[in-house]
């Protein structure tokens, strides 16, 4: 597991892959800004983990 993911509680929607994610997969909490660059910087949303890394690797 990285660090800050978290297994899913409920069934959810990746906006940024564009798929579902069941209950009990591994997800994480993303600023908006990097998941949309022309998103709002002060909401955070919740994406699976493969994109979550996949977009804090790019801010670094």
């Amino acid at each position: 597991m990285s660090s800050g993911a978290v297994e899913a509680r409920y069934a959810g929607w990746c906006p940024k892959c564009r798929t579902d994610y069941p209950v009990g997969t591994l997800i994480g909490y993303v600023r908006e800004y990097l998941v949309f660059p022309d998103g709002r910087a002060g909401k955070n949303v919740t994406v699976c983990e493969p994109c979550a890394v996949e977009v804090t690797r790019e801010r670094r």
